[in-house]
């Protein structure tokens, strides 16, 4: 990662994430929400970029597009509770986007998805009973996932309702860009090499109260263009 700035509901509708990959390249993703959203024409991609607050626009002055501005613009998120299903057939079994697509700005569909094959690949009873067994513990293997993206996108919603969790994950937002043990902590859950229980620990508590204490109120951002 070179430069990031992350969404944050409802005061902070633009987002962007720069990383380096091979070929000495660099891949630029611009996010918007509630709306507000980069352009597929490539001047007002570029306004966009520089209206954000890290310099990302300074950073790719010199810069040479190699390909066009490109918009994904499908990303709601949809889980599917096939483990409440009464009567699941033998033979069967659901997985990856068919049970839980996630909004990708999240990046964790892919991984869910390779937990879930490991699953298939040791699973042995294809009968209606191991079936639905199978999908209990593929309800499992997403939920946390679920849990932490789900309610974070909860928050662009209009009537602002997003849970505990959802308030919980707001602490977090102000915490992680303060703290580099917090924000390593967040990290391994969100890449899935933890268990989120490490979340929630009173060591994380005291850290997130107090950092929770220093947080700036927010501005609000004027509308972008929307996808073309």
């Amino acid at each position: 990662m070179v430069y990031a700035e992350s969404l944050s509901a409802p005061h902070v509708p633009r987002g962007c994430a720069v990383m380096r990959v091979e070929g000495g390249r660099l891949m630029v993703t611009a996010q918007g929400a509630a709306g507000d959203h980069p352009s597929r024409d490539v001047r007002s991609y570029e306004e966009f970029l520089g209206s954000l607050r890290v310099p990302i626009a300074e950073m790719l002055e010199d810069a040479e597009p190699l390909t066009p501005v490109y918009l994904f613009a499908r990303t709601a998120s949809r889980r599917t509770a096939f483990e409440a299903t009464a009567h699941w057939p033998g033979g069967l079994v659901a997985v990856g986007d068919a049970v839980c697509a996630f909004n990708p700005v999240y990046g964790q569909g892919i991984t869910v998805a390779a937990m879930e094959a490991l699953l298939f690949r040791r699973h042995q009873d294809f009968s209606a009973k191991g079936c639905r067994a199978f999908q209990r513990k593929v309800a499992r293997t997403s939920r946390g996932s679920w849990a932490m993206s789900s309610n974070a996108d909860r928050s662009w919603v209009e009537d602002g309702r997003r849970g505990v969790l959802g308030w919980y994950l707001k602490k977090w937002q102000v915490g992680i860009v303060r703290d580099p043990d917090l924000f390593r902590r967040f990290i391994q859950v969100a890449h899935m090499v933890a268990s989120p229980a490490s979340l929630f620990t009173p060591v994380v508590f005291r850290r997130l109260a107090r950092y929770s204490r220093q947080a700036p109120p927010p501005g609000r951002r004027p509308a972008g263009p929307s996808p073309r």
